[in-house]
């Protein structure tokens, strides 16, 4: 009888520990599910970032060739307007001869008379 009580003490220790274990591997299980959600949503917010940045990279990279390109236009704008100012002064300076020339044979038409 002690045998048998004793085996059924036993029985019992080893049931709680079970029970005890079992609940301890529940807990376990809820805790690496919430991790694995965690996880989960970091990964989807890294992603979400990591696109964020693509599409401000490949914006900036947008920016910068359009004002790139502005610039070059601008460039050439200056150019063509130094071109136009430059063959404007010729003209300037050709038209003030033909006036000095003009003005001095006026002058020395009007002392011959």
């Amino acid at each position: 009888e002690k045998a048998n009580s004793s085996a059924a003490d036993d029985l019992l220790a080893l049931q709680q520990k079970l029970a005890a274990l079992e609940k301890e591997i529940m807990l376990l299980k809820n805790t690496i599910a919430a991790r694995d959600a965690r996880v989960s949503e970091l990964e989807g917010a890294l992603l979400e970032r990591e696109s964020d940045m693509e599409k401000a990279n490949s914006s900036a990279a947008d920016d910068l060739l359009a004002l790139q390109q502005k610039l070059a236009a601008l460039e050439k704008e200056i150019m063509l307007l130094k071109n136009t100012i430059a063959a404007r002064d010729a003209r300037v300076s050709e038209l003030e001869g033909a006036l000095l020339e003009r003005e001095s044979d006026m002058e020395k038409a009007n002392s011959s008379a």
